[in-house]
C-alpha cells in the first residue's frame, strides 16, 4: 500500500463513526411506496428525498454535457437544503474552487459571472464546463442568498506529476481516489449533520465491488459510507468532445427502459448499507461550453 493510500484509509476512520446505514422504519415503508408511485421526475425527486432520510451521502452519475442532468441535481440540492446543510461536490478541477466559492457568495451580477468565467477553462467542450453547470452553480448561489446552508466543493485532485499518478495505479485510479478523498473530507466536516451530494461522471459512480485496488471506482471507495447512488437512464443528445472535435453527440448510455421519466428500479445491498436507484431521464438536450472564445 502506498503512503497516499495509507493516508486515505486513515481519513476514513473518523468519518465511519458518524456515517451508518439508516434503520428500517414505518417512514421507510412510506418512502418505498412513494418511489413506486412516482409518475414524473418531480415526483421522483420528492420520493428520493424521502427515501434518503437519515443518509449523508448521495452520488449522482452524469453523462456530461446536457441541460437536464445538472438541473436534476439542482432540484435535489434544493430539496435537501430545505431542512439540512448540503454540500455539492462537482467534478471540476481544484484551481476553480476559489472562483466558484466567490461567485456563490456574491450578488450574482454580470461582473461576478465574468469573474467566475475568468479564463479559458470554461471554454472546454467536454461537458463538465457547460452552461448548464454554471446554471447549477447559480442555483446554489440563489439558495444561499435565501438563507439555505449550502455550498459547493470541487472534487478533482490536483495534478501531482506523472510519477505520483503512476504510483497510484494510473490516471483513472488517481482520479477516482481523489474524488473519493474530497467527499470523505466533506463528510467529516459535516460531522454527521447534513448531506453531501456528489455529482460525477457515470463511470465514477458505477459500483463494481470486488475490483482490484487499481480498478476501484469512486463509488467502490465510498461504499462503506452508506451511499445512495442514483444512476441515470438517458437518451437524447449531449455536448462532448471526441476524436473529431467537440460538439453535439448522442447520449452514451443505451436506454434500459421505455416510457416517461421516472424511477425504474431500486436495489439494496449489505442490509441497506448500499442503495442503487435507476432513474429514467427525459430526452437530453446538449449544453455547450459556458464560455466562447473569440476567433481572431
Amino acid at each position: 500500500m502506498t503512503s497516499d493510500r495509507k493516508r486515505f484509509v486513515k481519513m476514513l476512520i473518523p468519518v465511519l463513526l458518524v456515517v451508518s446505514a439508516p434503520t428500517v422504519t414505518h417512514a421507510t415503508s412510506l418512502c418505498a411506496h412513494a418511489l413506486t408511485s412516482a409518475k414524473d421526475l418531480n415526483g421522483a425527486i420528492r420520493a428520493i428525498r424521502c427515501d434518503t432520510e437519515g443518509r449523508h451521502l448521495v452520488l449522482v452519475g452524469d453523462d456530461h454535457g446536457s441541460n437536464e442532468i445538472p438541473a436534476l441535481v439542482a432540484d435535489l440540492v434544493a430539496a435537501y437544503s430545505k431542512d439540512a446543510p448540503v454540500r455539492l461536490g462537482v467534478e471540476i478541477e481544484p484551481f476553480e474552487q476559489a472562483h466558484i466559492q466567490a461567485y456563490v457568495a456574491s450578488a450574482g451580477t454580470e461582473a461576478d459571472k465574468n469573474q467566475l468565467l475568468h479564463d479559458n477553462f470554461w471554454a472546454a467542450g467536454q461537458g463538465r464546463t457547460s452552461q448548464a453547470m454554471v446554471a447549477l452553480i447559480e442555483s446554489v448561489r440563489r439558495l444561499r442568498a435565501q438563507g439555505r446552508n449550502v455550498g459547493i466543493f470541487t472534487m478533482v485532485p490536483s495534478y501531482p506529476g506523472d510519477d505520483v499518478i503512476e504510483k497510484n495505479g494510473g490516471l483513472s485510479a488517481y482520479w477516482n481516489q481523489g474524488l473519493a478523498r474530497a467527499v470523505v473530507t466533506k463528510l467529516g466536516e459535516l460531522h454527521g449533520h447534513g448531506v453531501v451530494v456528489a455529482f460525477m461522471g457515470s463511470a465514477h459512480a458505477t459500483i463494481q465491488l470486488g475490483a482490484g485496488k487499481g480498478a476501484q471506482t469512486t463509488a467502490d471507495l465510498l461504499a462503506r459510507y452508506s451511499p445512495y447512488i442514483i444512476h441515470l437512464d438517458v437518451h437524447g443528445q449531449t455536448w462532448s468532445c471526441g476524436s473529431t472535435g467537440c460538439g453535439v453527440s448522442r447520449a452514451q448510455s443505451a436506454p434500459i427502459a421505455h416510457g416517461s421519466a421516472g424511477i425504474i428500479e431500486k436495489r439494496e445491498q449489505n442490509n441497506r448499507q448500499l442503495v442503487q436507484l435507476w432513474l429514467r431521464m427525459p430526452r437530453l438536450t446538449p449544453s455547450p461550453p459556458a464560455k466562447t472564445l473569440a476567433h481572431k
